[in-house]
């Protein structure tokens, strides 16, 4: 039988991410490489888990979607400390496409304000990393750049109509 994402599965994500950061502080990058990477982990199980049940999840689709992007923007942070741009920017890319996947899947996506609330947020990340690495794309001038969150509202909004919390679709496929 599938279990739920509680406030314990939660914590053990946090348990992880606390560690990371404390390896970050010191300069023990593979320690924290590893640890971001299971804490990655940890939020894709969790996320995955919750959208296959029609209710939602105990400890709330914000703070589901809060650490999978966080744990996106961890491993970017950490790999753009090590000189991996091009890795760093994959995971602020992925985090960001994500995000912008169920707010573009509308009505048969999560709670669309949790959603456009970290597409701001993975939306900032992309811009602040094509700002310190010209190299890469940071603007909607790039060919395929993904849209705008605040592009967005208006068409979601007539989709789920007034008070409507729809369920997150499969994440991952």
């Amino acid at each position: 039988m599938d279990r739920r994402a509680d406030d314990t599965e939660v914590s053990g994500w946090q348990q992880l991410t606390r560690r990371a950061n404390r390896c970050m502080a010191l300069r023990q990058y593979a320690a924290a490489r590893q640890l971001y990477r299971e804490a990655l982990w940890e939020a894709e199980r969790l996320l995955e888990q919750s959208t296959r049940h029609s209710e939602p999840p105990a400890a709330g689709w914000d703070a589901l979607l809060a650490a999978w992007v966080v744990s996106h923007h961890n491993m970017a942070d950490l790999l753009d400390v090590l000189d991996d741009t091009q890795h760093a920017h994959e995971h602020l890319r992925q985090a960001h496409e994500g995000v912008m996947k169920l707010l573009a899947q509308g009505a048969q996506s999560g709670p669309v304000s949790q959603a456009l609330h970290h597409a701001h947020r993975t939306r900032a990340a992309l811009l602040q990393f094509g700002l310190r690495h010209p190299g890469f794309p940071g603007d909607e001038g790039h060919e395929g750049w993904p849209a705008l969150a605040s592009d967005l509202p208006n068409d979601l909004s007539a989709e789920t109509g007034s008070g409507a919390t729809p369920r997150l679709p499969p994440f991952f496929n």
